[in-house]
């Protein structure tokens, strides 16, 4: 997915978090330290997860990151949103892909109860018709007819040769 970049609020606690180094803690450092451009070239369950150690630690060290960076529990709570959606996002396309084949192939049984009805109702309602409204019959019936007609395509004209 190519809309996966995280704005400025999202990346805050990932940004914070690599401040502590000053302090000794590389641990830590160690654990969020990612780019913008490495959080672009990950895959994406990569990147989910990348995002969900950021939102666990950012929330472990909440406090500090309040006081001595300025990123607020909504800026963690941001975060973890932008990982939820992307979550769901990443799933639809193969979500959608199987929603498609189910409902293709209901589609002969589907096609065959609109012909019964055709058939067993609509047919038998028409035929009521036949004397008092021939026109009208006669072209329901004709309009019934499936005209199954072949794709049919011009010839490529041949190429023209080159002039002497």
């Amino acid at each position: 997915m190519k809309e996966r970049k995280a704005g400025a609020r999202e990346s805050a606690p990932c940004d914070a978090l690599q401040g502590p180094v000053g302090v000794g803690n590389h641990h830590l450092a160690a654990k969020v330290n990612v780019t913008k451009s490495s959080l672009d070239q990950m895959s994406d369950s990569d990147l989910e997860q990348t995002a969900e150690r950021i939102g666990n630690l950012a929330n472990d060290n909440i406090t500090v990151l309040k006081t001595d960076y300025g990123v607020l529990g909504t800026d963690v709570t941001a975060l973890d949103t932008a990982r939820t959606t992307f979550a769901g996002m990443k799933t639809s396309p193969r979500e959608a892909a199987a929603a498609r084949k189910v409902q293709t192939a209901s589609l002969a049984q589907l096609i065959a109860n609109v012909r019964s009805i055709f058939r067993n109702e609509l047919d038998k309602m028409v035929t009521k018709l036949r004397k008092t409204n021939s026109d009208f019959y006669n072209g329901y019936f004709a309009a019934r007819v499936i005209v199954n007609r072949a794709a049919t395509h011009a010839a490529p004209k041949p190429p023209t040769p080159p002039s002497p």
